[in-house]
């Protein structure tokens, strides 16, 4: 089989390329691992709910659970303080002064220090103090990456909004407007990456017990760094190749919940800040104007809990059942659900490697690995996990785009690409027209077809 482009993944990155391809009048194969089109984002059915796994329009409203009260999120200064106790209020107060302050005085008396945070405790502590670092995001930074704050890197804040701005419907994408049509093939995985001279000529991809090589010019990896250098054939060196393993991810494991409740006073999504509960985040998915429900029980909500492990550790190997129970133990401990008799059903989505974790000590490996891939000549990598990165939704879809373009002719540096990015907003459309034709994707052939052109207003910088 012979494509002119080829891009492996059909997350946000891989179908933004495939429509910048597409409305260029270029032909492509896209090809996806999973049964699913949209990657993190893509959308999950349950019991007549139908929802967006990973959140890319904004979630409204959205606050943090924290004793008993709720707060704004993003969390602001002057939110917190009037939330908290005086005690607590006091205590953040003075160490917020005294850390901004800190940060002020510190480059003016020694020039030599850099000041820019390296890590991201240092980063938060500059910017709330350490009472409020410890109370709101300690905990639950270690929740959510499985390392302290003090071992990631400052690059995870301050990033770029992982929203568009404006509201759809889901029940709109299906009007799009057909330029050109693409092959999209789901379940297909790749096995082996044929290069020489840091030039890929084919590859071998498996669908199904059928191996198949796919030639083409140009191709685009949304894959995991670590993923894609072990596919390559010939190998690269040791150390790039240790490098690659040393690049980790954390998994996300879904637990939606049907209770038997007409109405829930809980917020789209809810964040819950406590180490007492193992639980990260709640969504009523009854409150999210983004998801679908069709024929579902008016009397009814869904919940869905969702939990960051890694993939192999003790949470990750749960069983489902056991999962279900804790999500429902979890719900009433928290004191959401008051009656264990009105948690009637639940599933488990569990989700691999979904966020690229950004070690301090990665940053070695991630550049070692970064100049081996430059040096191929007509192989990209873009996407949250394709540049190892964790900066959204709108880093990964611009990626794609860039990737695209340099294919069209263009230069663009997909390593160099930063969080305060500005992104064509129309490029928000296109992800929604796309995962919308998914959806109906899903229930007919595995075609996809890319939407009309639209004029662009905002220019693309990096």
């Amino acid at each position: 089989m012979v494509s002119p482009t080829v891009v492996i993944g059909a997350g946000p990155a891989g179908l933004t390329a495939a429509h910048e391809l597409a409305k260029n009048n270029r032909q492509f194969l896209l090809l996806e691992p999973s049964d699913k089109i949209g990657g993190l984002f893509h959308t999950e059915a349950y019991q007549g709910y139908c929802f967006q796994l990973g959140r890319y329009l904004a979630a409204e409203p959205c606050r943090i659970y924290y004793r008993d009260r709720l707060f704004n999120y993003p969390l602001s200064l002057t939110n917190a303080l009037k939330h908290l106790g005086p005690i607590d209020t006091a205590l953040s107060t003075f160490s917020s002064l005294k850390a901004r302050t800190t940060a002020i005085l510190l480059p003016v008396l020694d020039p030599s220090l850099d000041p820019y945070p390296k890590t991201l405790e240092s980063w938060l502590l500059e910017r709330f103090g350490g009472h409020l670092y410890r109370i709101f995001f300690e905990t639950y930074i270690q929740k959510i990456w499985g390392i302290s704050g003090g071992k990631l890197q400052s690059e995870l804040l301050p990033f770029a909004p992982n929203t568009f701005e404006g509201k759809s419907s889901w029940k709109q994408y299906s009007s799009i407007a057909a330029s050109m049509s693409a092959t999209v093939q789901k379940n297909t995985r790749v096995l082996r990456i044929k290069h020489s001279n840091y030039r890929v000529s084919r590859i071998f991809v498996q669908k199904g017990d059928e191996i198949t090589a796919i030639a083409s010019s140009h191709f685009i990896s949304t894959l995991p760094l670590s993923d894609l250098i072990q596919r390559l054939d010939p190998p690269p060196p040791p150390a790039i190749l240790q490098a690659a393993n040393s690049l980790s991810h954390r998994s996300a494991i879904t637990v939606p919940i049907i209770v038997n409740i007409k109405s829930l006073s809980l917020d789209c999504e809810l964040y819950i800040q406590s180490p007492d509960y193992k639980v990260s985040r709640i969504q009523n998915y009854k409150n999210d104007p983004q998801s679908i429900h069709q024929g579902i029980d008016p009397n009814k909500t869904c919940l869905g809990m969702t939990y960051f492990c890694t993939q192999g550790d003790s949470l990750w190997s749960t069983a489902d059942a056991d999962l279900i129970h804790l999500a429902k133990q979890e719900l009433m401990s928290l004191g959401f659900v008051t009656d264990d008799a009105l948690i009637e059903q639940g599933t488990v989505i569990r989700q691999p490697n979904a966020y690229p974790i950004q070690h301090i000590s990665g940053v070695r490996a991630q550049a070692l690995v970064q100049d081996y891939l430059e040096r191929f000549k007509n192989l990209q990598t873009a996407g949250r996990s394709g540049l190892h990165t964790d900066y959204g939704l709108t880093h990964a879809m611009l990626t794609g785009s860039l990737a695209a373009k340099n294919i069209l002719g263009e230069q663009h540096n997909l390593w160099a690409l930063r969080s305060s990015t500005i992104v064509d907003k129309s490029l928000g459309q296109v992800l929604e027209q796309l995962l919308g034709q998914a959806m109906e994707s899903d229930r007919s052939p595995d075609s996809l077809t890319a939407p009309a052109a639209q004029k662009t207003t905002t220019p693309l910088y990096f």
